[in-house]
């Protein structure tokens, strides 16, 4: 039991987990120890007449101190607190701590973050709503639970209602409806929105979650939503998925903005991005490589399960490229493949005298 922890307490995890994986001493991908990097960098030289950003303990602890306040509702932990994993506190650090020096408002309004399945994605997303529509101190707060299709977007929305009824103090505060949660003394909700809403007209933004935008497929909603945000002034609009295969997509789009942010190769203009896989040259075979794409690894996600997903490419390979992005983060080439890599690359080298086929049937794809 961790019982009540402090925002000071919490902060620690955070700072902790950044100089873990800078050090080595937790295993990670290359783009989010850069963006560790970039965290400490940019703390250390936040006094600097160049810097224009720095870090507000306050406005990050505000949202820290939710930890230990909600109650999962279903699987082997119902009934049991939700405590912030270091990663988690890390991001919303991140996310809530970083302000710009010029006017006080949040450095971050674009937020993308990828990694693979069950690593708390879903209840992580319900926190930030919470919080939103609670205690952000926006006047009539709008927060949309996002995707293009209905049934898609109303996986977080549901599970905030049912959070929101497992917690005496929050349902004091909130209603749960069917189509919608409120704070009546804000005037602020909580809805679900897609692509395929009667109307997407007049929308006025504090926090839009987007969720699996690997399955979206153009980047219709996602503009919309964008030119919802124009009239707050701490909005954001954050992106949680796995990795996807369609590299013309959205996702991969964002994808792509958050690792040359974290190389140096673009400045980051309101954007923060992390993204939990293996490296491409890592095996994804050796257990000392999955918690790169795996942050909540022997926590909310089992080495079992990765055990299991293994043996699943061995006994039908046209599994291998959904296990490699669902479980792994590798983005493929497409949804699914039928030929295991190694055996197709195996045909390259094989040598064989082309006189030999002359006469016989050929078939070629």
């Amino acid at each position: 039991m961790k019982g009540q922890r402090t925002a000071e307490e919490l902060m620690k995890f955070g700072f902790g987990y950044a100089n873990d994986i800078v050090s080595g001493r937790i295993v990670s991908g290359s783009q989010v120890i850069l963006m560790c990097q970039k965290f400490i960098s940019e703390y250390e030289n936040q006094d600097d007449d160049e810097s224009l950003y720095y870090f507000s303990e306050n406005a990050a602890g505000k949202v820290l101190m939710l930890d230990g306040k909600l109650q999962h509702y279903k699987g082997r932990w119902a009934g049991e607190l939700f405590y912030l994993e270091p990663f988690q506190i890390f991001i919303i650090m991140c996310v809530f701590g970083w302000r710009i020096k010029a006017n006080g408002k949040r450095r971050y309004t674009r937020v993308y973050l990828e990694m693979a399945r069950k690593n708390g994605k879903t209840f992580f997303a319900a926190l930030l709503a919470i919080y939103m529509l609670i205690f952000d101190g926006e006047g009539a707060p709008e927060i949309y639970c996002s995707a293009t299709k209905r049934d898609q977007a109303r996986i977080v929305f549901n599970d905030i209602g049912a959070i929101v009824k497992k917690s005496k103090f929050l349902s004091n505060i909130l209603k749960v409806f069917k189509t919608s949660i409120v704070n009546e003394s804000t005037f602020g909700k909580i809805e679900a929105l897609s692509s395929e809403s009667s109307s997407l007209d007049g929308l006025n933004i504090s926090l839009s979650l987007c969720d699996e935008v690997h399955q979206w497929p153009t980047r219709d909603l996602y503009d919309v939503l964008i030119t919802g945000m124009g009239w707050r002034d701490n909005p954001i609009i954050m992106s949680i998925t796995t990795a996807g295969f369609d590299r013309t997509s959205l996702c991969w789009k964002l994808h792509d903005r958050a690792v040359k942010i974290s190389e140096g190769i673009l400045p980051d203009k309101g954007f923060f991005g992390m993204i939990w896989t293996i490296d491409e040259d890592d095996d994804i075979a050796d257990p000392d490589v999955w918690k790169k794409a795996n942050p909540c690894l022997g926590v909310s996600k089992s080495r079992d399960t990765l055990v299991s997903a293994l043996d699943d490419i061995e006994a039908d390979p046209s599994a291998a490229n959904s296990i490699k992005r669902l479980h792994f983060g590798l983005w493929t080439r497409a949804s699914s493949s039928y030929i295991k890599a190694e055996k197709w690359r195996d045909c390259g080298v094989y040598k064989f005298d082309i006189e030999e086929l002359k006469g016989r049937k050929c078939y070629a794809g």
